[in-house]
């Protein structure tokens, strides 16, 4: 009989329809925040959400010069480091024609200073691309109306009991 019941409780608790209240705080990217996640997945895709289109290019150009610049100097680094490779094994000859090995060992690493430079500047620019997107998305809802303004107008000093004349400068937030 108890397991009847148990059952029949356990049904009527399955079935039974559950009301709760209405969820109405929804979460939502905010507007001035689309421009950056656009930028930080493709640059300049926030620059054109903004309607700066002109931006792009410069961004590519940026970005594409330091992607030569990075894979030139790194093909320049594999090729001194196989010729200090072929000089360390006793071969005399090399592709750049650096005989000494203490220059070719100070030219590779010149070289790859190089190439982490210009993968740092890579990143550099792509961080720049998602700032200026952001600083643009907040430009463009940056109110600029006849309210900033200052006025000159005479202030009641309480301390003498008369008008003085002041400088009043007000904001509003």
């Amino acid at each position: 009989m108890r397991r009847v019941l148990a059952i029949l409780v356990l049904v009527f608790l399955l079935s039974s329809n559950v009301f709760a209240q209405s969820d109405t705080t929804k979460i939502k990217i905010q507007k001035d925040l689309m421009p950056v996640y656009l930028s930080a997945v493709l640059p300049g895709a926030g620059q054109i959400y903004n309607g700066k289109w002109w931006k792009v290019p410069f961004i590519y150009a940026g970005l594409g010069g330091m992607f030569y610049l990075y894979s030139n100097l790194d093909y320049q680094y594999h090729v001194l480091l196989q010729d200090m490779v072929t000089m360390q094994n006793g071969y005399s000859y090399t592709i750049t024609g650096i005989q000494d090995l203490t220059t070719l060992r100070s030219t590779k690493d010149q070289f790859r200073n190089w190439r982490d430079l210009s993968a740092i500047g890579f990143s550099l620019i792509w961080i720049f691309n998602v700032i200026d997107a952001y600083v643009d998305a907040e430009f463009n809802n940056f109110d600029v109306s006849p309210d900033l303004s200052f006025n000159y107008s005479p202030i009641y000093d309480y301390t003498t009991g008369q008008l003085v004349p002041a400088l009043c400068v007000k904001f509003k937030f």
